[in-house]
């Protein structure tokens, strides 16, 4: 409990990820039911190639598609737990009508990964999974009422995926608490931007000068288009492969000059751009007026020192999206294999264990036998009966049945020896495509001679690597019967998984 208390008292002291992006957020001070829902669907995992989450569902196996309904709903407990426990103005129910509704749009999501909780010095935070996106606030009706901005909400580090989601989804629901303190203290103003909502203490907010507002004349907006996707890539060039020149956001209006081969040429900050038709969704045809507020006074000086700090935050992001681009590129380049399947890039040590089994022959040979300078060759075949903790080990007991043929040099046909072998097995996996899996084995136990018989017990070992193709297994390797210097074998084995 004492560790666990730590982490949340690290996790709090975190930097605010959560603003207020338009609307009046004292809708949050009343006393009041909710429901919430999270949209998987469209986020972007960041750590993939920037694919659709679903996507990288399918790609991780069967099982992460069929599990997923209830691993979401273990995720999402860890938010709906702590916004319960620490807010004091809304409830989150599960069912039945409520007075509101808040909708996560996740935008972009960092899986994280399991390794660093195997190193001990690592932080807390380190491997954890990070969210960006929007939360909405709609009333029974369905209008918007608040939106509020997701940014870089990170979690701690954790080998199972599905808790990874829920402990940064737990530091979501503290932060949005937090949030909701500010905004009864008065801390956000409900016409705050969207990139900052959050008022300072130390400088209080000054009567704005009177603005003088230039009403443009009306126009016609029938070459507007609304994005529809929660952030649709603008191009350079009509093609996927083309450098990505920037994004557009849900709801935002683009003037398109022309549509041609599925994709929309717009003006994309003073320059000739595109992007792809299937998000966009053409406005209505009718007359708006835009309202234009220009300030004729001169800026006061606290007024000046924020437009700087202003100029130096966006300077900041312009460089912070430039060391994200280098990391992605140098990513990309590190995982050249990938095909358009994808690979397995995300090694999950979460114990999933289902049943194996394994029907193969072989073929071994070697130039000695006990010392001796013969001729050994056998032919076996046996099965394997065990389980499959996850995608990267494997064990079970093994069972074969060899016949052994030795003879000396330039001599005539030897002896036939038939064997048992009971064996311990063992294998460890390096997925690098869903179908093609290289690995190692290690087998060893018992193996007794049957004929001739009233022979003692002798070791029996096989080791080496080989690579399973779909449902079929072939290994090469080392192998060693008999007791002393015995019989050491090259062995050759193909199998049938099932």
């Amino acid at each position: 409990m004492l560790t666990f208390a730590a982490l949340l008292t690290l996790m709090s002291q975190a930097a605010d990820h959560v603003t207020l992006r338009s609307g009046n957020p004292r809708v949050f001070l009343e006393q009041a039911t909710t429901t919430f829902v999270i949209d998987w669907d469209h986020a972007r995992v960041t750590n993939w190639d920037d694919r659709l989450f679903p996507q990288y569902l399918k790609h991780r196996g069967n099982d992460f598609v069929r599990d997923w309904p209830q691993d979401r709903k273990k995720a999402e407990e860890y938010f709906t737990y702590r916004f319960n426990k620490k807010n004091g103005y809304w409830k989150i129910k599960e069912s039945g009508s409520t007075d509101y509704k808040m909708i996560v749009h996740i935008a972009t999501l960092d899986v994280g990964n399991g390794a660093s909780s195997f190193i001990p010095m690592a932080s807390v935070k380190a491997g954890g999974a990070i969210i960006n996106g929007t939360l909405e606030v709609r009333d029974r009706a369905n209008k918007l009422l608040c939106t509020l901005n997701i940014e870089d909400e990170k979690g701690i580090g954790h080998m199972s995926e599905t808790v990874r989601y829920g402990l940064a989804l737990m530091n979501l629901a503290n932060d949005l608490n937090s949030f909701v303190k500010d905004v009864k203290k008065g801390k956000v103003q409900a016409t705050a931007s969207a990139t900052d909502s959050r008022v300072s203490h130390e400088e209080p907010a000054e009567p704005a000068p009177k603005p003088v507002v230039v009403r443009k004349a009306k126009r016609d907006n029938k070459n507007l288009y609304r994005v529809t996707a929660q952030k649709v890539n603008v191009r350079s060039a009509a093609t996927t492969k083309s450098t990505i020149a920037g994004s557009l956001l849900r709801d935002e209006l683009v003037e398109v000059q022309n549509i041609s081969g599925g994709w929309a040429t717009i003006n994309y900050k003073g320059a000739t751009r595109y992007v792809s038709a299937s998000y966009l969704q053409k406005e209505p045809e009718r007359f708006i007026e835009d309202d234009i507020e220009e300030v004729v006074e001169q800026p006061t000086a606290r007024e000046q020192r924020r437009n700087e700090r202003d100029y130096r935050e966006r300077d900041d992001e312009k460089y912070s999206e430039k060391a994200s681009d280098r990391k992605t590129k140098k990513r990309a380049r590190a995982d050249k294999r990938a095909d358009s399947r994808g690979e397995s890039r995300f090694p999950s040590f979460t114990i999933d264990a289902k049943y194996m089994g394994e029907w193969h022959i072989g073929y071994a040979t070697t130039s000695h036998i006990d010392g001796y300078k013969l001729y050994n060759a056998h032919i076996q075949t046996g099965f394997l009966q065990g389980v499959s903790l996850n995608e990267y080990i494997e064990c079970g007991i093994g069972f074969d049945a060899l016949m052994n043929t030795h003879y000396p040099h330039g001599g005539d046909f030897g002896d036939i020896s038939w064997f048992i072998a009971t064996y311990f097995h063992t294998r460890g996996f390096f997925p690098v495509k869903p179908d093609f899996k290289p690995f190692i084995t290690l087998d060893m136990g018992p193996s007794w001679c049957v004929k001739p018989s009233n022979s003692k017990p002798a070791f029996y070992l096989e080791f080496g690597p080989g690579f399973r193709w779909k449902q079929f297994d072939l290994f090469f390797g080392l192998q060693k019967t008999g007791t002393g210097k015995g019989t050491n074998h090259f062995v050759s084995k193909v199998g049938w998984y099932f």
